[in-house]
């Protein structure tokens, strides 16, 4: 028994760290915590992309954060607010004029999806309140492009 329990802990610690991320903070010049960046380096699922070498700006894997949990991926600027939240989030996604192909999804770190949206508008209510408090994975998908990163209900 003990033994597949650490087997279930190790799998999960391995399929978590597949969403890297890597925090950074900013100080003054009083050595003062300014304020947090984060950097999170996502997966690319380049199969449903028709055009996958036309458009090679698209399949960008880097996006970074600041403290207000703001992601640019290619011209389309993604927010979730509050993070850290009590079940209810937002996630504000502008300039999808232009996207052909734009989508959300929240799993929780078992991998079980808890909430999926498959087309977003500009403000995007999330409720999650009836879900156990602890880590989510927010997945993103622009374009093809996907990016990950963690929402924490308290």
């Amino acid at each position: 028994m003990k033994s597949k329990s650490l087997i279930t802990l190790i799998l999960v610690t391995i399929s978590i760290g597949g969403f890297s991320q890597e925090i950074s903070f900013i100080y003054d010049e009083f050595g003062n915590r300014t304020g947090r960046k984060l950097l999170v380096i996502g997966k690319i699922d380049n199969e449903n992309t028709a055009d996958n070498d036309q458009n090679s700006s698209q399949h960008k894997n880097v996006v970074s954060f600041d403290k207000n949990q703001v992601a640019t991926i290619d011209d389309v600027t993604v927010k979730v607010t509050p993070n850290p939240n009590e079940g209810k989030f937002i996630v504000s996604i502008t300039n999808l004029r232009e996207v052909r192909n734009a989508g959300f999804y929240l799993h929780s770190v078992s991998g079980t999806l808890v909430y999926e949206c498959n087309d977003p508008s500009d403000s995007n209510s999330v409720d999650i309140s009836s879900s156990e408090k602890g880590t989510y994975i927010l997945t993103v998908v622009i374009n093809g492009t996907k990016e990950a990163w963690k929402v924490i209900k308290l």
